[in-house]
């Protein structure tokens, strides 16, 4: 039989904390001796020593009684057992959760640290978080503001001249505006390496929580100005193809077009024959594009191109010219064999 003071020494814990044990039922002395003093037979130690297992599992007081007592203690050991398991899986994936964030707070220091002293770029990201976080992960973020900042000096002049047709009340459906439109789709699609699914979360993430936008420069009445020329390019797009195959376009090919378009250009200039092997390289080319833009689906392939050749409104900006298109339709109609 032990004393409580010999307990408290073997076991590493107080003796007050023995004390709280016993009044509260978890480890009760088996004797007390003639002056009063707790006596901790062995059956009391194990279960003590059962008590600090549970407690270093991060077991509570309360959730330890209910498993070392009851009718099923097994039953009963089980079911906490699994509650606590939950409760540590999701202890680790806020843990993870915070790590990023504090991850791209860091990354965020690191990238701007010639920024506003009144108000650093971190402190304006940290007052934003729960707006981020709300539609994307911390690493997402990470990625996204990474390539922000490597494709500032791009976006920055685009603002200005949006704003600019703003100020000037140019209407949504204008050619100089829905060529920045089209400016602008591109350059999401560069920020979201080609993820039509992520810029459209992020489009709407501006929607929702406008202030996320002054994160990157840009006002939310510019936003908004901008997100209808937009919306008239999806419009007319989508008169054609439906929301599973908008979601499917690979929609990160902008720099490919154009330089398609330069070398289609070229041709045109210098007034090259259909029948030479520069166009069927250009014919090839832009059938490889298409194709690629459409995931090789060739019904969507068919419904892109009638689109672009259909729609006024989506020609503006789009580096492929009517006539470009013009001639890839005769060079393919002189690539065909003729009929005997």
């Amino acid at each position: 039989m032990l004393k409580v003071g010999e307990l408290a020494r073997q076991t590493g814990l107080t003796v007050r904390t023995l004390h709280h044990y016993d009044q509260i039922g978890l480890v009760v002395p088996s004797a007390r001796s003639e002056a009063g003093y707790r006596l901790y037979a062995p059956a009391d130690v194990r279960r003590l020593q059962s008590v600090q297992a549970l407690r270093d599992l991060g077991f509570g007081l309360a959730r330890i009684a209910q498993m070392l007592a009851g009718p099923a203690p097994d039953r009963v050991a089980r079911a906490q057992i699994e509650a606590q398991l939950r409760e540590v899986d999701a202890a680790i994936a806020r843990s993870r959760q915070v790590r990023e964030q504090l991850s791209l707070l860091l990354q965020t220091v690191a990238l701007d640290e010639a920024g506003d002293a009144d108000e650093p770029p971190w402190r304006q990201l940290l007052q934003l978080l729960p707006a981020f976080s709300a539609h994307f992960s911390a690493r997402e973020l990470r990625s996204v503001l990474r390539r922000w900042q490597q494709l500032r000096a791009q976006w920055l002049p685009l603002i200005e001249q949006v704003e600019a047709l703003r100020l000037a009340l140019v209407p949504a459906d204008a050619p100089q505006l829905q060529r920045l439109a089209q400016q602008w789709m591109d350059q999401s699609m560069r920020l979201m390496h080609g993820n039509l699914a992520l810029a459209l979360r992020w489009a709407r993430m501006h929607e929702q929580a406008p202030e996320t936008a002054r994160h990157q420069g840009i006002a939310p009445a510019t936003l908004q100005y901008i997100g209808q020329a937009i919306a008239l390019r999806m419009a007319a797009l989508q008169r054609h193809v439906d929301a599973d195959q908008l979601m499917r376009l690979d929609a990160g090919l902008a720099s490919r077009w154009q330089q398609w378009a330069a070398q289609a250009q070229r041709l045109l200039e210098q007034g090259t024959g259909v029948h030479t092997p520069e166009a069927r390289r250009l014919l090839a080319q832009w059938d490889a594009l298409l194709a690629r833009m459409a995931r090789q689906d060739a019904a969507l392939q068919v419904a892109i191109a009638r689109a672009y050749a259909s729609e006024p409104l989506l020609q503006h900006g789009h580096p492929v010219t009517p006539a470009m298109r013009a001639l890839v339709q005769r060079i393919r109609e002189a690539s065909e064999p003729s009929e005997a």
